[in-house]
């Protein structure tokens, strides 16, 4: 089975969040309209946490894009990096500059096993 679900667009937001009753939305606005979608089929054994679908789902629908440079003098090593996760559980989902020099990190763990 495979199920689509589309979100409307909200005309009135006479409550906050728009969501409670009295809200309206657009009906039909896909009617008539081609529209493509990308999916991608992820076979596995065990059970979804071990499969990691949210990874697999991630790595989707954001893929490496590499680059070539020529080389040329910086400040960098060869290998470097800014972070490293150990399980794959755990997702990073945000990673920006936080006050004084320092760095702001959001990570979440999506399989509901705890992890260090």
């Amino acid at each position: 089975m495979l199920s689509l679900m589309r979100s409307t667009r909200l005309i009135s937001y006479r409550y906050v969040g728009g969501f409670e009753p009295g809200v309206g939305s657009d009906s039909g606005l896909g009617i008539g309209r081609k529209y493509t979608l990308n999916y991608a089929i992820v076979p596995h054994s065990g059970d979804w946490r071990s499969a990691t679908p949210l990874r697999a789902g991630l790595e989707f629908n954001n893929p490496l894009i590499v680059r070539t440079a020529a080389p040329h003098s910086g400040e960098l090593p060869t290998r470097w990096g800014m972070l490293d996760v150990s399980h794959e559980n755990v997702v990073t989902s945000a990673l920006k500059p936080g006050r004084d020099g320092t760095t702001v990190v959001t990570v979440y763990e999506a399989a509901g096993v705890r992890q260090r």
